[in-house]
């Protein structure tokens, strides 16, 4: 059977930019409603989820300590976000989506099974491929659920429940490098986006360029 190539979505196979906007209008757009400006420089920090229920816990009175209020300030705040992110892709489109990754892709395809496996809200992962027309070359597509939290972690260990073990697991975070270490899956670092440099040193294999994939392939 065709060995499994993993990959992340934002900053692997489509650039950081809509992710990047549509994280800053996610803050900017919650600090109009709370009128606190103050609010907006929490798009700054690098672990944010935390931000993220407080300040829905502000703006809706549900409570963060009641398991099924956390659940419905998660969906609204996830859903909120995959709004923007899509208006931000919309206006890009195609031009937003690495180009030798696409090619990559293709050519890939015909040696291995693709998988996407991304933390992004579910909702927009499938439209997300359609305007870069690359859905269909993906054999499995894993999405985070709405009302969970981003964990990189559970999604690969839902995917080797039901699926296996991916032979490469490629993504751009310090999170995709300490999850893929802590599940014994061989990851390489897509450098040629927004990336977290941390994660240099955990990874099986540095990439500069999309290209670069083709000759790792036969060492998975």
């Amino acid at each position: 059977m065709k060995p499994i190539i993993a990959f992340d979505m934002d900053g692997t196979i489509i650039s950081s930019e809509a992710a990047s906007k549509a994280h800053k209008e996610w803050f900017k757009v919650v600090a109009l409603l709370l009128k606190d400006p103050s609010v907006e420089k929490l798009a700054d920090k690098a672990d944010y989820f935390p931000d993220v229920l407080t300040v829905m816990e502000r703006l809706t009175g549900l409570r963060r300590g009641d398991s099924f209020h956390n659940q419905v300030m998660t969906k609204y705040a996830r859903n909120l976000y995959q709004m923007m992110y899509l208006a931000e892709l919309q206006k890009e489109g195609e031009k937003a989506f690495v180009p030798e990754m696409i090619d990559m892709l293709i050519e890939l395809k015909t040696q291995c099974r693709l998988a996407m496996i991304t933390t992004a809200p579910e909702d927009m992962v499938l439209p997300a491929l359609e305007i870069g027309g690359v859905k269909e070359l993906f054999d499995y597509i894993y999405r985070s659920p709405l009302t969970s939290e981003p964990s990189k972690i559970e999604m690969l260990k839902k995917f080797i429940k039901e699926v296996g073990k991916p032979a490469l697991y490629v993504g751009n975070e310090k999170k995709d490098a300490e999850a893929c270490k802590e599940l014994g899956i061989k990851f390489a670092l897509s450098k040629w986006a927004k990336h977290d440099e941390e994660a240099e040193n955990m990874a099986s294999f540095n990439l500069d360029t999309p290209k670069q994939l083709q000759g790792i392939i036969k060492l998975v």
